[in-house]
């Protein structure tokens, strides 16, 4: 992993700047690009009052679509976040939400997806729950595979995809993940 997309609330910069420079500078001392940095970092100008965020929305997106890794401070229940989380899962990047102690989003709780990883963390833990975290991201990754099908079940594959609104390769991690919640429940 080289490429990080982090997420960090505006909103949150009052209460939990000291946090969010910790989460900077763990990701900073790895050596990871945030490809997002030229919006919110600590002590930088509030990203939502600057005018460029709604004409690079696309961009926004591409930034979020080459990440390796995307990772959250979710201390602060944030629409954007939310919207994030489902779109980089959309993706099939994996994610890190972090929380404070005692701020945990019930919103949070109910995702349920291989490589979403919530993390809830102490002023006293934050580099060794990000440590953690990042080495589960790691095993998440994907490993890529090549096969080849027949023009018949490519035209299948096509169209129950683009029915289902997503990729060819998401539709076959689906069929993957049903059949083999299937074979658990059989065993």
């Amino acid at each position: 992993m080289n490429k990080l997309f982090i997420f960090i609330p505006s909103e949150g910069k009052q209460y939990f700047n000291y946090y969010y420079k910790q989460i900077f500078d763990f990701f900073k001392q790895k050596g990871l690009k945030n490809v997002n940095q030229n919006l919110y970092e600590p002590g930088k100008k509030d990203a939502k009052k600057d005018p460029r965020i709604k004409k690079d929305y696309k961009q926004y997106l591409s930034r979020l679509s080459q990440a390796d890794l995307v990772v959250l401070e979710s201390s602060i229940p944030d629409i954007e976040a939310g919207y994030l989380i489902c779109k980089a899962i959309e993706l099939n990047k994996p994610v890190i939400a972090l929380c404070l102690e005692g701020h945990l989003s019930n919103f949070l709780t109910v995702i349920k997806d291989e490589k979403f990883n919530l993390v809830e963390y102490k002023e006293n833990n934050i580099r060794k729950k990000l440590e953690i975290a990042c080495e589960k991201a790691k095993q998440s990754e994907d490993k890529r595979f090549n096969f080849f099908v027949s023009s018949k079940q490519l035209n299948y594959l096509n169209q129950e995809a683009k029915k289902m609104g997503i990729t060819k390769s998401a539709f076959i991690r689906r069929l993957i993940m049903e059949y083999s919640k299937k074979d658990n429940l059989s065993k």
